[in-house]
C-alpha cells in the first residue's frame, strides 16, 4: 500500500522521465527543509513513534495533496506496517508541513511537487479503509476443470487515493467485470517468454526481489553508473543500455563471479550474518580474495575477446561557432548536460545558469588550460547557493556559505546568528549533547566552512566516562547485547580486560582507541583469542603458530590437522546455507586483513581452493 523506500519512489516517477541522479539530488533539499523524511534509509516500515507523530498532520498533508479528509476513518496503525525499532523509518512525508503544492514546485521544481505528492498520497492512504472486491468464480459446463475468477471493486477504499499496482512488474492490463456466456478454444503454443527490458521498474524490482543492496543503496547505484563521462548505462526511451564503457566491461567481466548477481546476493547475505554474530567475519575477505585471483585470470583470457569489437567511447562534443572562430567543447559540465538553449546562449557568449548539488552555478563558454593544454568549454564564474540547504551570511568580514544541517541537527535563525557572530553553541544529538562554533575546514583536500565540534558531552545512560591511560575516554555502556557492570567499567579503565557471556560463547576484551569509517572512537575491543579450545597449535614450516579447527562450520579431525600442518591439501564435505552438501579443497597458509584502525593483520588459517587450484598443488605434493 505504501512506496516505502526512494527505489520504489523512483519506480513512479521514472515513469515521468527523471533519472536517479535528479532524483536523489531534489529529494535531498527536501529533506534538509524537513519536508520529507531521511532519504538513504535502509527501512521499509515505520515505528509505532513515527505513526504517531504524524497523525496529527495528516489533515493537512491531505489538504496540500488535495485528499478528501473523509477518506481518513482508520486512525490506528496496522502491524504490517510498523516495526518494533528502525533507524530512520520509512520514507514519507515529514514534520515540516508546506502550505500548498505550488510552494513546493516554487522551490523544488515540478519534481519536488511530484515528490511530496507521491509520499504524501502513500502515508494518507495507510489511514484509508481497506479495499474490498467481490471475486465471482466460473467454469466451463462441459468441461469444469477449466476455471477462471475476476475481482469486481466494491468499495476501493485505500485505491482510491494510492494504488501500488503500479509499482509491480506486470504490465497494467484491462480488468474485465464481468464474464460471457461463451468461451472460444484455441491451441495453445508454448515458447519462451520474451526477455523484459531492463526499464527503471524492472531493475529495481529485480535487486529488491533478489535481495542484492538495500534499499538505501540501490537508487544511488544505479545513479552513480549512469551518469557522467564514466556512465556504464544510459537510458534511451526508458530503457537502460549499455554504454561504450559499459560494454568493454561487460566483455572483460564474462563468466567472473564479480559480475554475477548471486556472488553480490552471497557477499550480503555472509555480511548480514556477521552483522548478527552468526558467522565468521574473516570468512568474507577469503571470499572475496579467492573471488578476485580467479576473476584475474579470467579477465585475461577475455582481453583476447576485445580485438574484434568495437566500441565507441568518445565523448560527446558540440561544434559551433563563437566570435567568428570554429569551437568545439563538451556537451556534459559537472553531470549537467546543456539543453540546446543553453547551447545556443554560450555560443552567443552569453552567462547561463545550470542547477547543481548545492544549487547553481553561472557561466560562460571560455579558452581554459589544463596540464599545459588549451581547450574550450564552459567556465564557471559565481556558484549560487541553495538557501535551503546552505547559510549565507558574513563572518570575520568575510562572505561565506555553510550548510544548515549538522548530522540530523538543521541549525535555528538564533544557532545561525550565534555562528556566525564566532560564538560557541550547544544542541542535541544521539547519546548526548555537542558544542562547537563556525570554522574553515578540509574535505579531500578542498577548503569549507561549516560547524566544527568542540566538545561533546556523553549521555550517562548510554556511555561511561573515566580516566584511561591520563586521557579523558567515552565508550559505550553496551556491547554485543552486554551491560558492562560498575567492576568491569573499572576493570576496563584501569587497563584491565573483562570476560562475559554472548550469544556466540565467552568474550574476553579490553578498552580499545578504535576506528569506524575513519572515526576514531574508544570501545571494548574483543580479544582475538577468544576461546583456545577452538584453535590448533603446532609447527609449520618450522615455526611454532596456531590457527582455527573450525572452518565454516566443519572442525578439522586430528588427521585433518596433521595433514594441514604437513602443508598438505585437505579434502572434505562440508555443507553450505543453503544445505547443499559439496566438496571444499584447502590448505594451510599464511593470510591477512585489515581491521577498524586499517592495520594489516597477519595470521594463519586455513585457506579454500578451487579443485583446479587444489589439484595442481596436490602434484607438487
Amino acid at each position: 500500500m505504501t512506496v516505502s523506500d526512494l527505489g520504489r519512489l523512483s519506480v513512479l516517477l521514472a515513469k515521468k522521465g527523471y533519472t536517479p541522479k535528479q532524483i536523489l539530488t531534489t529529494y535531498q533539499r527536501m529533506y534538509e527543509a524537513g519536508i520529507v523524511s531521511y532519504p538513504r534509509t535502509a527501512d521499509t516500515k515505520i515505528t509505532q513513534g513515527n505513526f504517531d507523530e504524524l497523525l496529527p498532520l495528516a489533515p493537512k498533508i491531505a489538504d496540500v495533496v488535495g485528499v478528501s479528509k473523509s477518506l481518513l476513518t482508520h486512525k490506528l496503525s496496522r502491524k504490517k506496517f510498523i516495526i518494533t525499532k528502525a533507524d530512520h523509518g520509512a520514507n514519507r512525508p515529514g514534520l515540516n508541513v508546506p502550505n500548498s503544492l505550488t510552494e513546493i514546485s516554487a522551490k523544488y521544481g515540478a519534481l519536488g511537487q511530484l515528490i511530496y505528492e507521491t509520499l504524501a498520497k502513500s502515508y494518507l492512504a495507510m489511514l484509508c479503509e481497506d479495499y474490498e472486491y467481490d471475486q465471482i468464480k466460473a467454469h466451463l459446463n462441459l468441461n469444469p476443470d477449466f476455471k477462471s475468477e475476476i475481482n469486481v471493486p466494491k468499495k476501493l477504499g485505500y485505491k482510491a487515493i494510492f494504488d501500488e499496482s503500479s509499482l509491480n512488474d506486470d504490465d497494467d492490463e484491462e480488468q474485465n467485470t464481468l464474464f460471457s456466456n461463451s468461451a472460444s478454444p484455441f491451441i495453445f503454443e508454448g515458447a519462451n517468454p520474451k526477455p523484459k527490458l531492463p526499464t527503471h521498474k524492472f531493475l529495481i524490482n529485480y535487486l529488491d526481489k533478489t535481495g542484492i543492496g538495500t534499499a538505501a543503496t540501490r537508487l544511488s547505484t544505479i545513479s552513480d553508473i549512469s551518469e557522467g563521462d564514466r556512465a556504464l548505462i544510459q537510458l534511451k526511451k526508458r530503457v537502460y543500455c549499455l554504454t561504450g564503457l559499459g560494454k568493454l566491461q561487460a566483455i572483460l567481466s564474462l563468466d567472473c563471479k564479480i559480475a554475477d548477481e548471486k556472488t553480490s546476493k552471497k557477499l550480503f547475505d555472509l555480511m548480514n550474518l556477521v552483522k548478527k554474530n552468526q558467522a565468521n567475519w574473516q570468512d568474507i575477505p577469503n571470499l572475496i580474495n579467492d573471488m578476485v585471483l580467479a576473476d584475474k585470470q579470467i579477465m585475461q583470457r577475455n582481453i583476447t575477446k576485445l580485438k574484434n569489437v568495437r566500441i565507441n567511447m568518445k565523448v560527446e562534443y558540440v561544434t559551433g561557432k563563437f566570435n567568428g572562430q570554429d569551437v568545439a567543447f563538451k556537451r556534459e559540465w559537472g553531470g549537467h548536460k546543456f539543453t540546446d538553449s543553453e547551447i545556443q546562449a554560450l555560443l552567443a557568449g552569453q552567462a547561463i545558469k545550470i542547477p547543481v548539488k548545492s544549487g547553481e552555478v553561472s557561466g560562460r563558454l571560455a579558452r581554459q588550460e589544463y596540464n599545459d593544454t588549451l581547450f574550450w568549454g564552459f567556465k564557471s564564474e559565481e556558484k549560487i547557493y541553495d538557501e535551503e540547504t546552505y547559510v549565507t551570511g558574513t563572518f570575520n568580514g568575510q562572505k561565506i556559505h555553510f550548510k544548515r544541517v549538522w548530522g540530523d541537527h538543521k541549525f535555528t535563525d538564533t544557532e545561525i546568528q550565534a555562528l556566525l557572530a564566532g560564538q560557541t553553541i550547544k544542541f542535541s544529538v544521539k547519546g548526548g549533547e555537542v558544542s562547537g562554533k563556525l570554522d574553515q575546514q578540509q574535505y579531500k583536500g578542498k577548503p569549507f566552512w561549516g560547524f566544527k565540534v568542540e566538545d561533546k558531552t556523553y549521555d550517562e545512560a548510554i556511555y561511561a566516562t573515566g580516566m584511561f591511560d591520563g586521557e579523558v575516554v567515552h565508550f559505550k555502556r553496551v556491547w554485543g547485547g552486554h551491560i558492562f557492570t560498575t567492576n568491569e567499567i573499572q576493570t576496563l579503565l584501569a587497563g584491565g580486560s573483562v570476560s562475559f557471556d554472548t550469544d556466540k560463547g565467552n568474550v574476553k576484551g579490553i578498552l580499545a582507541k578504535q576506528k569506524y569509517k575513519g572515526k576514531a572512537f574508544w570501545g571494548f575491543k574483543p580479544e582475538v583469542d577468544v576461546d583456545p579450545e577452538s584453535y590448533v597449535t603446532g609447527k609449520f614450516n618450522g615455526k611454532d603458530i596456531k590457527f582455527k579447527r573450525i572452518w565454516s562450520g566443519h572442525r578439522f579431525t586430528d588427521s585433518e590437522v596433521a595433514a594441514l600442518l604437513a602443508g598438505k591439501v585437505i579434502s572434505f564435505k562440508n555443507i553450505n546455507k543453503n544445505q547443499v552438501e559439496y566438496v571444499a579443497h584447502g590448505k594451510l597458509a599464511k593470510q591477512s586483513f585489515k581491521n577498524s584502525e586499517g592495520k594489516t593483520i597477519k595470521y594463519y588459517g586455513f585457506k579454500f581452493l578451487t579443485p583446479e587450484a587444489a589439484a595442481e598443488f596436490k602434484l607438487k605434493e
